[in-house]
Order: C-alpha cells, then sequence, then structure tokens
C-alpha cells in the first residue's frame, strides 16, 4: 500500500487461503431488501460489503450498447499550463484528465450560481 494526502491505495494484493475462502463464504450476512433505490445507496455507504458480498466469486460484465455521456474534444493548450496540470494531478493520485473536467466543472457550478444570486 501507498499512502498518498490521506488516500490509500492498494497496489498488491494476495489469493485468500482456502480455509479464509471458506470461513467468509460461512459467515457472509443476507442482504436485505430495500424498498427504494435511495435506502439501497445509504445502506451500502454505510456497510462493508466484504461482510455481504463474496467478491472472489465475480464475473466482469460487459455493456455493449451502453453509450458515452461525454463527447471528446481537442483543446490546444500551451506545453507548461498541461505540465503544471499533470504534476497537480499526480499529486492528488487523479488522472489529469479527469483533473481537467473536475476544474471545469467547478468553474461551470460557480459561474451558474453566480449568474442565479445576481437575479
Amino acid at each position: 500500500m501507498t499512502n498518498r494526502i490521506e488516500k490509500i491505495r492498494v497496489i498488491l494484493a494476495r489469493i485468500a487461503h482456502k480455509n479464509e475462502r471458506n470461513y467468509y463464504e460461512k459467515n457472509l450476512k443476507k442482504i436485505p431488501k430495500f424498498n427504494s433505490e435511495e435506502e439501497e445507496r445509504k445502506f451500502w455507504q454505510k456497510v462493508d460489503s466484504t461482510k455481504y458480498v463474496d467478491f472472489s466469486k465475480m464475473e466482469k460484465a460487459t455493456f455493449p450498447n451502453l453509450k458515452l455521456t461525454s463527447k471528446p474534444i481537442t483543446l490546444r493548450l500551451p506545453n507548461i499550463l498541461i505540465e503544471r496540470i499533470k504534476t497537480r494531478a499526480h499529486k492528488m493520485d487523479v488522472p489529469y484528465q479527469s483533473y481537467i473536467k473536475q476544474i471545469l466543472y467547478k468553474h461551470e457550478l460557480a459561474n451558474t450560481a453566480s449568474r442565479l444570486g445576481s437575479r
């Protein structure tokens, strides 16, 4: 594990021993029934999902008909600006393109809020 600015990232994980797998399989809690997505979301935010789900049995899912919700664009920026953004994104342990999206989103929210407040 590495610790970067109050974030922990797992770099290496080991395969569970057979005895450990058997223990966890036998001791999984039952997932409750939910009345709404909101209720389910709150539940999963509060609990440790490893107590309810055996992740060793997960299978990869594909969604071939899922459409992208973002549109690719080309943007020309000065090299020094790109390097500064990449450096800051690396310090935050975030891909630099995601960091650029965060900056744009926060800026747009701030502009929207100021326009609404001036009415």
